[in-house]
């Protein structure tokens, strides 16, 4: 075990950012599903593992990126760098793979994406924020 994880604490802190990851790849899972819903009903496996994919894989390298800069990954700012990268990746990779790319696609991927990967770390800082007053004001 490294150094850096070493303490309790530590394994705390990578436990969560494991957490925040599968929270993030379930949500990437859940658009590509609305998504394949939406426009072809019926979608097979192998078509839905197609479309993940490279979605997934930009959502690895923006949490990868994220656990190198030291940013805690539930912070708007681990978002932003989770979704930028999903959505970046995940289509230079549908270049790569012949998928299409309409600028229609790449707009709503981008909102969904920033939607799905932003909301509920906004939500954990809006909770956060409350429990700190809440916690400075009790007697």
């Amino acid at each position: 075990m490294s150094p850096r994880f070493a303490s309790g604490a530590g394994q705390t802190v990578a436990r969560r950012a494991w957490g925040v990851a599968l929270l993030d790849f379930l949500l990437v899972t859940l658009f590509v599903a609305i998504g394949l819903h939406s426009h072809h009903q019926g979608a097979h496996l192998s078509e839905f593992a197609l479309v993940l994919y490279p979605f997934a894989l930009g959502t690895g390298l923006g949490e990868f990126g994220v656990r190198r800069t030291n940013l805690s990954p539930e912070t708007l700012a681990g978002g932003v760098i989770v979704a930028l990268s999903t959505v970046v990746l995940g289509m230079l990779l549908r270049v790569f793979n012949g998928q299409g790319t309409d600028v229609a696609f790449v707009i709503v991927a981008t909102l969904f994406v920033s939607f799905f990967l932003l909301s509920w770390r906004l939500a954990v800082h809006f909770w956060r924020r409350r429990s700190a007053k809440t916690d400075t004001t009790s007697p």
